[in-house]
């Protein structure tokens, strides 16, 4: 499974759910986090590990979704 599959379920609560859902995510919205998405889920898109490594990764599904969750949509 993909980061942007796992990324977009995270975010969509699942049909049976017994409580109240939250803000629906609107269309913009949405494109928002498909952009975010593309960008720092581009294959071979890496980063430092942490400040002044050498070793580097791809953005874990963590980073990703902190990342989302910055973007300035109601939730």
């Amino acid at each position: 499974m993909g980061i942007d599959s796992t990324v977009h379920k995270l975010l969509i609560s699942p049909p049976n759910v017994g409580h109240t859902p939250h803000t629906v995510i609107s269309d913009e919205d949405f494109k928002m986090v498909e952009a975010v998405e593309e960008h720092f889920g581009k294959e071979g898109y890496v980063l430092p590990v942490k400040e002044d490594a050498t070793e580097m990764a791809a953005l874990t599904e963590r980073e990703m979704m902190f990342l989302v969750r910055q973007l300035d949509y109601p939730h």
